[in-house]
């Protein structure tokens, strides 16, 4: 099954309303069904695989200023028992000399803050080690796909400011 567990922290909204913000900014090629799960989890189902590894290509995805978090569907998941204990996020890292810009040194960087799941190619120099204006998209700061643990004070510790 090509599914997605989703919970909008710290904000509850009708399920209508949540469907008519994920399809708009999710643009699925195929259908896309939710349900609406307890402890303000839901399921999102997709047709298409496309659509499945879209969402986690992307993000991070916030939804009225709130951050939306996706879990990958697993058999024995539990809303009522399940604590969330992990979230997958988009980190900025600011401020590093563009010689830092290459894989190695952003994955041991990423994994100091948590376990580094991949890098925006956009940050990233070319093989060779020299920038290259066509491979590079992006140096006013390194993007990194990062599992941290998440805390109660979470949101104190996320900022969407530049």
């Amino acid at each position: 099954m090509e599914a997605v567990i989703v919970k909008l922290l710290w904000e509850n909204v009708s399920l209508k309303f949540l469907q008519a913000r994920l399809e708009k900014m999710w643009k699925s090629l195929g259908e896309m069904e939710l349900m609406d799960m307890e402890n303000e989890y839901l399921l999102v189902q997709f047709s298409s695989s496309e659509d499945y590894y879209h969402i986690f290509e992307g993000g991070p995805w916030m939804i009225e200023g709130y951050y939306l978090v996706i879990q990958r569907w697993r058999p024995d998941f539990l809303p009522n028992e399940d604590q969330l204990k992990k979230v997958v996020v988009w980190v900025h890292i600011h401020g590093l000399p563009i010689e830092f810009y290459e894989r190695f040194i952003l994955w041991k960087i990423g994994d100091t803050l948590g376990r580094t799941i991949k890098m925006d190619s956009n940050t990233l120099k070319s093989k060779e080690g020299v920038l290259d204006p066509s491979t590079t998209k992006r140096a006013k700061f390194a993007r990194v796909y990062i599992e941290v643990k998440f805390e109660e004070d979470f949101d104190s510790k996320v900022s969407n400011s530049r």
